[in-house]
């Protein structure tokens, strides 16, 4: 058995696919549309695969670094090198970030989200 994707449901399907591309090197890989059913996609990178739905009711996104007890995906993460100079990289590109924090599994760690408001962690293996 081998992993394939995650699948994330987002507000937006254009802006979340320009969102992954910009800030984290997704490439787009198609875009779908179910009859009577929502729109959807793929995003590659290496060998992690994101689907992103949007469906047309519009449901606003819930909270996971707020409320710890939702049910479902809490966040993504991406290894970084470098924290800050990761960190310092992406705010010039219009993302910002929470305090970086020491880790308990990690050397450090911190969290941004995407549009529709989905965590998104980077942390700094330990050596």
């Amino acid at each position: 058995m081998e992993f394939n994707h995650v699948a994330l449901s987002v507000n937006n399907l254009e802006g979340s696919v320009g969102f992954y591309e910009k800030h984290f090197g997704f490439v787009l890989d198609g875009i779908y549309e179910k009859l009577n059913g929502p729109r959807f996609c793929f995003l590659k990178r290496e060998n992690v695969r994101l689907e992103l739905f949007e469906f047309s009711d519009g449901a606003k996104p819930r909270d996971s670094q707020v409320d710890m007890k939702i049910t479902g995906l809490r966040h993504i993460a991406f290894k970084v090198e470098d924290i800050r100079e990761a960190t310092q990289r992406l705010s010039k590109s219009g993302l910002s970030f929470g305090p970086i924090e020491k880790g308990t599994s990690c050397k450090y760690y911190t969290f941004t989200t995407d549009p529709n408001g989905i965590s998104i962690e980077l942390y700094e293996a330990n050596n």
